[in-house]
């Protein structure tokens, strides 16, 4: 049997930045299991959107973080990432200037994400001529957030484990069991052996209740599934489009955001901030991966009414299992029967940009059994993020967290 300190199940964005994040503070031992290959996953079908979350200060918070750390690799490692932006577009009969909520709730923020550009009706067209101007009022466009490619992403990740002496990232290699005694995970059984672990961290997005099934516990994650659609020009390619909301589009009650690709294209995908009891689980294992009949349709006819874009074709595209929790908020912290055992699940798509903030405070548990971290090197100014409101037993106790705009509960 082989032994390692920090097993961790799931290589995607969220397992391999923690295991980067202790690779860089500590000497741990670190085996990252992963039953598919690099990408199998939600990471690989995410659109990469890296953007701000104000959905309260926790997110706000590990937004930054992930921020931050998309920038230095770009700096430091020739990362792409790509800074077209995020565009409000404010029509009638909403009022302009829209309300900045965030900073009227939490004051003064840094400047990493919390640029903002306003623009009144004259300037926005003339700057974003594909906006179709009907009703249009203006709008604000955020210049420093954008999107990253996944795969290069995680290629990325895996290429500075791979410089680390104490990590070893397994793909293809599934976690078959783990038997517990006492309340501690005694082993974790791989397809390729076992090992003796003395801390696993569920890393596993959509699969995290089939990963804490396999030690008799579980996490309140439920798996859905989002659509994505392509619009690809026929004749001169699409303007770099910013990050911004279709306007008047709705699918299965969620709203639908757009940006452009690489290549001159442009995406559409649904998306849920947090678990719609009304909407099937999707089996991450089993689940149709092609979007649902009428989605296209219903593209179309937002493009059609709100864009002035070249020639083109709506496309299909695909669906990403979201993991998604009963209050919109990431699950961090232990489990509540498994002493051993900590849950890194939930992002509700978010993932791609709090992923290094939620590796920050991962690490800050397993070094310290701490439930704050530190992070004024984001905020600049001293501040600790206290992350325990985030724990997978708040739903248990009645402390779920409300989204921002309503205030907190139970806290």
């Amino acid at each position: 049997m082989k032994t390692v300190d920090v097993a961790i199940v799931g290589a995607g964005v969220v397992g391999l930045s923690i295991a980067y994040e202790l690779s860089r503070s500590t000497d741990l031992r670190i085996a990252v299991f992963d039953k598919g290959g690099p990408g199998h996953g939600t990471s690989g079908r995410s659109a990469g959107v890296i953007c701000r979350h104000d959905h309260g200060p926790e997110y706000q918070r590990l937004s930054l973080i992930g921020h931050a750390r998309m920038k230095a690799f770009e700096a430091d490692h020739g990362f792409t990432f790509n800074a077209w932006g995020v565009l409000g577009v404010v029509r009638s009969p909403s009022a302009f200037p829209p309300e900045n909520r965030m900073a009227a709730a939490l004051g003064p923020v840094p400047l990493g994400m919390y640029v903002d550009e306003p623009l009144d009706r004259d300037q926005l067209l003339a700057r974003f001529p594909w906006v179709a101007p009907e009703g249009v009022l203006g709008g604000v466009f955020e210049p420093r957030n954008g999107f990253i490619n996944p795969f290069e992403l995680i290629d990325l990740y895996r290429r500075l484990l791979a410089e680390s002496s104490n990590v070893t990232v397994d793909y293809g290699n599934a976690v078959l069991a783990m038997p517990q005694q006492n309340g501690r995970i005694d082993r974790v059984l791989t397809r390729r052996g076992q090992y003796a672990a003395g801390l696993v961290i569920n890393a596993a997005g959509a699969w995290a209740n089939k990963v804490s099934g396999l030690a008799d516990t579980g996490v309140r994650v439920t798996p859905q599934r989002m659509n994505v659609m392509a619009a690809v020009p026929t004749g001169s390619d699409f303007p770099d489009l910013p990050l911004h909301g279709a306007p008047g589009l709705q699918w299965q009650g969620d709203g639908v955001w757009c940006r452009g690709e690489t290549g001159g294209t442009a995406l559409f995908g649904q998306h849920r901030d947090k678990l719609d009891a009304d909407q099937p689980t999707a089996d991450p294992d089993f689940y149709d991966a092609q979007p649902d009949p009428g989605f296209d349709t219903e593209v179309r006819a937002c493009i059609d009414r709100y864009y002035r874009l070249p020639a083109h074709l709506v496309l299909n595209g695909w669906t990403c299992v979201y993991d998604v929790t009963d209050d919109g908020f990431p699950i961090l912290g232990h489990d509540e029967n498994i002493a051993n055992l900590i849950h890194a699940v939930g992002m509700n798509g978010h993932g791609m940009t709090i992923h290094a903030g939620v590796a920050r405070c991962i690490a800050r548990l397993v070094t310290s059994g701490e439930s704050t971290v530190d992070i004024s090197d984001v905020m600049g100014r001293p501040e600790m993020l206290d992350f325990s409101h985030l724990r997978p037993g708040r739903f248990a106790e009645g402390k779920a967290i409300e989204l921002f705009g309503t205030g907190v509960e139970g806290r």
